[in-house]
């Protein structure tokens, strides 16, 4: 698969039992369909593991716009939706597959949602 962001390849990780996809380059994850939720809260000790080992947290927050392509399914083009209502971070869902994109520092900020 490659980016939506910036059209790099994508490395698959394992960590724990969660297998997901992240872009070495603009430090995106890409979720398969319901493991975004075994890593958003910050009780979650995978998602923990998914930060500190793999994702660089000093990254800003990338621009929403233009819309994004699936990786997975090229020819869809994802939904942007708030994943709260308690705080403005959007995030990119295909509605096709039900995979979800966040660009850098979108899990770390979601995960912080989960503190409040």
């Amino acid at each position: 698969m490659r980016c939506p962001r910036c059209g790099t390849s994508l490395s698959t990780v394992r960590v724990g039992s969660l297998e997901t996809d992240i872009c070495d380059s603009c430090a995106g994850i890409w979720f398969d369909r319901f493991e975004l939720s075994k890593v958003d809260e910050a009780h979650e000790l995978l998602g923990e593991f998914l930060l500190d080992g793999l994702v660089p947290r000093d990254r800003l927050l990338i621009s929403q716009s233009p819309r994004l392509q699936c990786p997975r399914d090229a020819d869809v083009v994802m939904m942007r939706r708030k994943f709260s209502p308690k705080q403005p971070i959007m995030i990119d869902e295909c509605p096709a597959c039900g995979g979800v994109w966040l660009d850098a520092g979108e899990l770390d900020a979601i995960r912080g949602l989960s503190e409040d």
